[in-house]
């Protein structure tokens, strides 16, 4: 397993890197949880997905940044690479998802989401896609971009043609803004998807 790398910490908060492969939280096995038993998730990534993910050490820091959360001052975005070539350099999407069992589906019961992109690189057959979304629902990004036929590469569970050897799927929440529950300080942090195993974000 890559090495979960720690890229800011101090008394109130954590934030860390999340290689491919490992759970935020799950009834069987290692993850985050059980490396963390002591700190409370304020963001969370799905399994194959790599990136940031931010924790609280206190329950008065899980509060302010929970609310900060709720109220749209904690700002993330996404490098992700789907398949296909995306021919508009930017767009917006809004569906109705639903979370049913382990997916989401777009259905007239569902709650509103709003996904907007624009594209970082083209490649011979695939697209880099920076993505933010608002609300932050169940698989919201994996489920929009297959909607509008671009499933993430490696993503099966969401129409990608294929695995990838590796593992994984190639969404990385690579940037997350926020004012420290404590301090107020702005903290603004990003890392380089190409220190995971998958291959193609090197050409990121």
């Amino acid at each position: 397993m890559e090495e979960i790398k720690i890229v800011f910490e101090d008394k109130a908060i954590i934030v860390l890197s999340k290689p491919h492969g490992v759970a935020s939280q799950s009834a069987e096995g290692e993850s985050l949880t059980t490396m963390y038993p002591d700190y409370h998730f304020i963001t969370r990534l799905d399994q194959p997905a790599a990136g940031l993910i931010l924790m609280t050490k206190s329950e008065i820091a899980s509060m302010n940044m929970t609310k900060l959360l709720n109220t749209g001052g904690i700002e993330k975005s996404y490098l992700c690479l789907v398949e296909g070539l995306v021919p508009v350099d930017s767009g917006q999407v809004s569906h109705l998802l639903i979370k049913n069992g382990a997916k989401s589906y777009i259905n007239e019961k569902g709650k509103q989401s709003d996904l907007s992109y624009t594209v970082h690189k083209r490649l011979d057959k695939y697209t880099f896609l920076n993505v933010e979304i608002k609300q932050g629902r169940f698989h919201q990004i994996r489920c929009q971009l297959a909607q509008i036929g671009y499933p993430i590469k490696g993503d099966l569970k969401y129409g990608s043609k294929r695995s990838n050897k590796e593992g994984g799927i190639y969404l990385c929440c690579n940037k997350i803004s926020f004012e420290h529950p404590l301090s107020g300080e702005v903290i603004d942090l990003k890392l380089d998807p190409s220190e995971f195993h998958l291959p193609l974000w090197k050409l990121a």
